[in-house]
């Protein structure tokens, strides 16, 4: 079975697509087909099950080969429901207030002191070459929480301050972003409109870190080439002084051969 799904999680997603596009273009004509719509509904119950297996699979495969990673995972899924069972969205208290306590203790003190002082333990009995990896893997580990931490604080401050941004959303040009955005943050009593919320914001801070990131690359290359150019014209220049030198030495040596020739005429 697991070598089924292995094989199957291969074939390519435009079979999936092409097979949207056929039920597409059949709801066309069969729009009001009883028949038509369980086809739909049965096939992609089919597909979420085919891939909730499939996942499932994988997460055990993972868990094998790297563990550490399926923990992150793990924890990632649990900072962001753990908060929502204990908020009642329907009293006017402050919930930004709850949820950054809860993410302070959480994520200030568990992520980056606790986990900080694993790495800093497992770097300890690690290579000089492994030592990079670890370090790697602790700055991922504190991006992604500290991510989570701000986009779960910044989705409870703005259903706080609900009105302000729906007044901000009112100018925004584009409507489907513009009512997208009224329908979360209006249905905020909804745990999964909270959760949509919140994984948006922390994707979107996930690619801003990854920008910073290349750009700092960038230009930490750019000023390495710059240096590397900067000590070849250096070293052309003593080359060059060096040259000149000799030529001045064999030009002396020359000029007083000259003169003892002269004087010995």
């Amino acid at each position: 079975m697991e070598k089924y799904i292995r094989n199957a999680k291969n074939i390519k997603q435009t079979q999936f697509l092409k097979v949207f596009l056929i039920f597409g273009i059949l709801g066309i004509f069969l729009y009001n087909s009883p028949l038509y719509w369980l086809f739909l509904i049965l096939f992609f119950l089919f597909y979420l099950v085919f891939n909730l297996i499939a996942f499932f699979v994988y997460f055990k495969e993972l868990w094998k080969t790297e563990p550490f990673t399926c923990v992150i995972v793990i924890l990632l899924f649990s900072f962001v429901l753990i908060p929502l069972p204990f908020i009642s969205l329907e009293n006017d208290h402050q919930f930004s207030e709850t949820v950054k306590s809860f993410y302070a203790l959480a994520v200030g003190i568990g992520v980056n002191y606790v986990i900080d002082s694993v790495f800093k333990l497992v770097e300890a009995d690690t290579i000089d070459q492994e030592q990079i990896r670890v370090k790697k893997k602790a700055a991922i580990t504190k991006i992604f929480f500290n991510s989570l931490y701000i986009s779960e604080y910044v989705t409870f401050l703005l259903v706080e301050q609900r009105q302000i941004f729906l007044a901000i959303f009112n100018n925004l040009r584009w409507s489907w972003l513009n009512n997208l955005l009224h329908y979360l943050v209006e249905e905020t009593s909804s745990p999964w409109a909270l959760i949509v919320l919140t994984m948006g914001i922390f994707v979107c801070l996930i690619g801003l870190t990854l920008f910073l990131k290349d750009t700092i690359t960038n230009e930490i290359i750019k000023e390495s080439e710059r240096d590397v150019s900067a000590r070849g014209n250096k070293m052309l220049t003593v080359e060059d002084v060096s040259q000149h030198r000799d030529t001045n030495e064999k030009l002396d040596q020359e000029i007083q051969s000259d003169l003892g020739d002269i004087a010995e005429k």
